[in-house]
């Protein structure tokens, strides 16, 4: 038997070198992750196309703690094109956090594209919930998303 207390995700994912803390991503972080994904969207090839850059700069502070302070992109870069054994585990981490979130966003997607608009108003009916104009927005941004990945919508 397993008390669902113990289900509740830890904020620490991993931690390497016992210095570099990898975290779960809380709600306001998934959000503001999935707003970075918005940003490299490739509409033709319905992919989410992030360099190694963008990752270390806009997902490392996010998701570690790790302080990128002010550094520029050449001195961001030369650390790239030479990381320590310990960097390369955190990027490859938060890589595939990323990847998780973006088949999140994806499955959530083909769900919500897989109702009719019919079945989606019974079913707010049923549960007697009002959606604000902000959910209705959420709801068409998630349409336009299953249509970036191919998924079909009605």
């Amino acid at each position: 038997m397993v008390k669902i207390s113990t289900l509740q995700q830890q904020r620490i994912r991993k931690v390497i070198n016992e210095t570099i803390e990898i975290y779960n991503p809380d709600k306001t972080e998934m959000e503001s992750i999935i707003n970075l994904f918005k940003k490299y969207i490739d509409e033709e090839k319905k992919e989410i196309k992030i360099d190694g850059m963008k990752i270390i700069r806009e997902f490392l502070p996010v998701l570690s703690n790790i302080v990128i302070d002010t550094m520029t992109d050449e001195e961001l870069q030369e650390i790239i094109d030479n990381p320590s054994y310990e960097l390369e585990l955190a990027v490859e981490e938060v890589g595939n956090i990323a990847k998780e979130i973006s088949n999140k966003i994806f499955r959530q997607t083909k769900i919500i594209s897989e109702l009719t608009a019919e079945q989606v108003m019974e079913m707010l009916k049923l549960d007697d919930i009002k959606m604000t104009d902000e959910e209705i927005e959420q709801l068409k941004t998630l349409e336009e998303k299953a249509r970036l990945f191919g998924v079909k919508t009605n």
